[in-house]
């Protein structure tokens, strides 16, 4: 990889010259002023032409000898720094002057909750660091729409260095003829139009369209599930491609499966997931079956698809698999099916609480307040988006993604619903209720379906 401009290594003869000069040369200058001061024979002294140095010129040729060696010292010194890299890093703040806006644009699998959570973050981080003025974008009736959020972001953003392209927004909606359209018409747009500086990628299916080398275009893959697994990433460490930089927390669902484990301590875990490479990635399979080996408890697995259908439908398919894992399992793990989203809860969850059975989502806070026992919430966006927008801003400034540290290990939260406790019949370890950061009394959403002019 061709390093920016700027940047170099250090020669490695410099360094041993250098740490030669600085070792042998005080000694040769101590030896030798030892050597005027006392080891000078008298037979020496008293030929006729010879002057000694008196005791006080000795003491100042000594002087004089320690203050050229550390004058050579320190020249070799400065030589180092002027063949090193440069030590600070591309800023992130705005350029004094910027003549074109940067253009950005967007481009997802289908919508999402984190996905517009994430965007909403990153405006706000960009705001904090002054790429754009304060932009206040409403609650739509879709939480997980990231249309609306585009669309009134591209119409209201005020930024003398960036703008939101209100036609540069690609959604496939989960549906596979779709993706394969939106994916031939960006990278079409990337590659050969050239007309945008960078792009927002959100999740797997965006991380594996756009992470390649089909085009040359700036990009983030924020949000994906886990992006080593999905192929989009072979290491945490690097990117592949200079111009990609993917987010990436390996051990997320690790810990997240070892917290369940630890407060629950299940025999039998249920885990529904399309059966497809994508369907075990967003339930986190691997993940899984790598922790019931170490911790000896065993997957009860359900088929549930959820692409190339509606929301409703995925549901259904859900509610089938709850339905048939509740009387043989004693814990439940929902991942990101479709059918799993916490618009449906608590309602989806009704089987599960028939039969006292703890569940875990990864969907954090909200689905934890419509009826899941116990989750991690990522704290709040606020973190992770000004830790965007600072990559946001180090591209535009010139950095190239690839170089970039891509590893987010974002503060989470122990959150718990203490009404579905009381409903299963569970009693939480006295340690969680100690640590953990929120705790629901009351499970939202269960009588909204009920007639509205009754008591709630």
């Amino acid at each position: 990889m061709q390093r920016p401009a700027g940047t170099g290594v250090r020669p490695a003869s410099l360094y041993l010259i250098y740490a030669v000069l600085s070792t042998i040369l005080p000694v040769i200058i101590h030896e030798n002023n030892k050597w005027k001061m006392v080891s000078c024979p008298k037979s020496f002294e008293s030929r006729p032409g010879v002057k000694m140095l008196s005791q006080d010129k000795k003491h100042h040729s000594a002087i004089f000898n320690m203050a050229f060696i550390t004058l050579i010292l320190f020249l070799m010194h400065l030589l180092l720094i002027s063949c090193s890299p440069k030590s600070t890093k591309t800023p992130a703040i705005p350029p004094g002057i910027q003549n074109d806006p940067f253009r950005i644009a967007y481009y997802e699998g289908g919508p999402y909750i984190d996905y517009a959570e994430a965007f909403r973050a990153t405006v706000h981080g960009l705001t904090t660091l002054g790429w754009m003025e304060p932009l206040d974008i409403p609650d739509f009736e879709g939480t997980e729409d990231m249309s609306s959020v585009w669309q009134y972001a591209a119409e209201n953003t005020e930024s003398d260095y960036l703008v939101f392209v209100e036609d540069a927004f690609w959604s496939a909606n989960w549906d596979d003829q779709e993706r394969a359209v939106i994916r031939q018409d960006a990278v079409h747009r990337l590659s050969e139009l050239q007309d945008i500086d960078l792009v927002l990628a959100m999740g797997t299916w965006a991380g594996q369209d756009l992470v390649n080398d089909l085009h040359h275009t700036a990009t983030l893959n924020l949000t994906s599930s886990n992006p080593i697994q999905a192929g989009i990433l072979s290491s945490a460490e690097s990117s592949e491609y200079d111009h990609v930089l993917v987010e990436v927390d390996p051990e997320r669902y690790v810990r997240s499966i070892r917290l369940f484990h630890e407060v629950v301590d299940f025999s039998r875990l249920g885990v529904v997931y399309e059966n497809s490479s994508d369907g075990r990635i967003y339930a986190n399979y691997e993940e899984l079956q790598q922790a019931s080996e170490e911790n000896n408890f065993k997957l009860v697995e359900c088929f549930a698809a959820d692409t190339n259908m509606s929301e409703a439908e995925a549901y259904e398919n859900v509610q089938k698999c709850y339905i048939e894992l509740a009387p043989v399992i004693d814990a439940l793990w929902t991942g990101a099916n479709r059918g799993e989203n916490h618009s449906f809860m608590p309602q989806s969850l009704e089987v599960l609480l028939e039969h006292n059975i703890p569940t875990w989502s990864n969907l954090g806070r909200e689905a934890v307040r419509r009826g899941i026992l116990i989750s991690i919430w990522q704290a709040d966006y606020d973190y992770a988006g000004i830790w965007y927008a600072e990559k946001i801003g180090q591209i535009l400034n010139g950095a190239k993604p690839g170089d970039l540290d891509q590893i987010l290990e974002l503060p989470q939260h122990i959150v718990i619903n203490l009404e579905t406790a009381r409903r299963i019949g569970f009693e939480f370890p006295p340690g969680i209720l100690e640590i953990a950061d929120e705790a629901y009394e009351t499970i939202e959403g269960e009588y909204e379906t009920q007639d509205t002019t009754s008591d709630q």
